[in-house]
């Protein structure tokens, strides 16, 4: 009788860990990576993020750092190595936020990028980010927060458009040229 409850229990416990080991969507979890970049280029772009109260006074101005982007084969996920699918890679973009106020902030990444491919009319966006769903990233008082974003790309795509800048507001367009 306990094998027979349990047993359902267990093996759903596996699918779901096993599951995470192949990114193929997204992921609000933590991303880090130790694996071996396939490439890298240069971004150097800074985007300032204001920071209102819920009043909606100004408290300051956090930078973001957009540092560079790397082409990655694995990455670690939650603790766990997430291997690209055949065909595909996994670009990563670094960045740096930097939070001058005395107070902790909330930074929603994936909402000031997007993504396009090979000249296409779609804009993608992150599916690999350390936000937290109702918060972001969270950036602790007069500190610097490193994290990064990702996007699942195949290893044949060749023109790379990163748009850089908030959902509303002006943006940057850079070709990410590996």
């Amino acid at each position: 009788m306990v094998v027979v409850i349990l047993l359902p229990i267990w093996l759903i416990y596996r699918w779901w860990g096993g599951s995470q080991n192949n990114v193929n969507g997204s992921t609000s979890e933590v991303l880090s990576s130790n694996s071996q970049i396939l490439a890298s280029t240069p971004i150097n772009v800074n985007v300032p993020i204001p920071v209102l109260d819920a009043k909606g006074v100004s408290l300051g101005v956090m930078t973001m750092m957009v540092t560079d982007a790397e082409k990655r084969d694995e990455i670690i996920v939650q603790g766990k190595k997430a291997n690209a699918l055949e065909g595909r890679d996994f670009l990563i973009v670094n960045l740096k936020i930097i939070n001058p106020i005395a107070s902790g902030v909330g930074v929603k990444t994936r909402n000031y990028f997007r993504l396009n491919v090979n000249g296409s009319s779609d804009w993608l966006a992150p599916d690999i980010h350390n936000d937290k769903e109702d918060n972001g990233v969270e950036v602790q008082a007069l500190s610097t927060k490193n994290t990064r974003i990702g996007f699942p790309i195949n290893e044949t795509d060749n023109s790379l458009i990163l748009q850089i800048g908030p959902i509303e507001g002006e943006k940057q367009q850079v070709p990410l040229l590996f």
